[in-house]
């Protein structure tokens, strides 16, 4: 999947942070095999995109990725087909 954003909700005069209410209509969801300590991420769709964020920090950066390549990598996790790095 090359066609992730990050989407952050900073300034460009000091790069100071603020809340990112963009998303405060989207239903966010977590895997029922999450525990409940909030080491997780969550899932939500608008229209299109894709949108994943930290649940320990549900304002801060997104990643979003299109409805298409986020279904090529579920299938690559139900598949076991992602590519491991050798080496390591």
């Amino acid at each position: 999947m090359t066609n992730a954003r990050i989407r952050t909700q900073s300034s460009d005069l000091g790069g100071e942070s603020r809340p990112d209410t963009s998303f405060t209509s989207i239903n966010f969801f977590k895997s029922s095999y999450s525990s409940d300590t909030w080491n997780c991420v969550e899932v939500g769709r608008q229209d299109t995109t894709v949108i994943v964020r930290d649940s320990k920090d549900i304002h801060g950066p997104t990643l979003q990725y299109t409805t298409g390549s986020w279904m090529d990598f579920l299938m690559a996790i139900r598949t076991n087909s992602i590519a491991r790095p050798t080496g390591t």
